[in-house]
């Protein structure tokens, strides 16, 4: 059995740049230890405005904060990421005793956005990543794609968008929670084996989940907040 301190961990995704929806959201929110930012931070910004998002952040609470990039973040988006330390792709963070996996960009989609990546790319990143998995820890993986196949990759049409590799990669590692976003209209919870699939939706809507972990990792609670929520 792994120890870890109780944690309260709040995930954001699809956010477009939409700085509004930051400071109003923690107002309504406990104190959180760590923040996870799930892609679309901006949209189609450069690095100053990945820069205003995090400050923005940042001024409403300490809380340890990682983020992938999503599709509509351009490259500069994620350098940027990179050197503020909270870049989690194609990598493996501890915080807590607590594992947190990641990668960005989205599979081909209608448009053309600065950040797609086939399934090749996908599971090539996917896999070096499993690698850097330490197995003494619970592990959460964070990834604008949603995996296939579930309530948050299923678009207004009845399809489902997500990726194959990401599932492989979630049913192979076996982690806590995948914390996903792209899929606006994907919002809801699922359940890939014993994992649970969260997408919040979009915050540039008012939406955002909050897990709280308790102490010996036993219960995970995932709270789904925004318009018309309870959280």
């Amino acid at each position: 059995m792994y120890y870890v301190r109780a944690m309260i961990i709040l995930a954001l995704s699809d956010i477009h740049g939409t700085m509004r929806r930051i400071a109003p959201l923690f107002t309504q929110l406990p104190p959180v230890d760590v923040v996870l930012l799930a892609g679309d931070i901006t949209h189609f910004g450069d690095r100053q405005a990945a820069r205003g998002m995090l400050t923005a952040i940042r001024a409403e609470t300490d809380a340890f904060l990682l983020a992938v990039t999503g599709n509509c973040d351009p490259p500069e988006v994620a350098e940027y990421l990179a050197e503020e330390d909270v870049l989690c792709e194609q990598t493996c963070r501890v915080f807590n005793s607590v594992a947190f996996a990641g990668i960005g960009g989205s599979l081909p989609c209608p448009g053309n956005t600065p950040n797609e990546k086939s399934e090749t790319d996908f599971w090539k990143e996917l896999s070096a990543t499993a690698g850097q998995i330490p197995r003494e820890h619970p592990l959460i993986v964070l990834s604008h794609q949603p995996p296939y196949e579930t309530v948050a990759d299923r678009t207004t049409d009845g399809r489902h968008a997500g990726s194959q590799s990401v599932r492989r990669f979630i049913e192979e590692t076996r982690p806590l929670v995948c914390f996903c976003g792209h899929i606006h209209e994907g919002r809801g919870t699922d359940l890939i084996g014993g994992a649970e699939i969260v997408n919040p939706g979009p915050l540039r809507d008012g939406f955002f989940a909050l897990m709280e972990l308790s102490d010996d990792w036993a219960t995970v609670n995932i709270r789904m907040g925004g318009p018309g929520s309870d959280a």
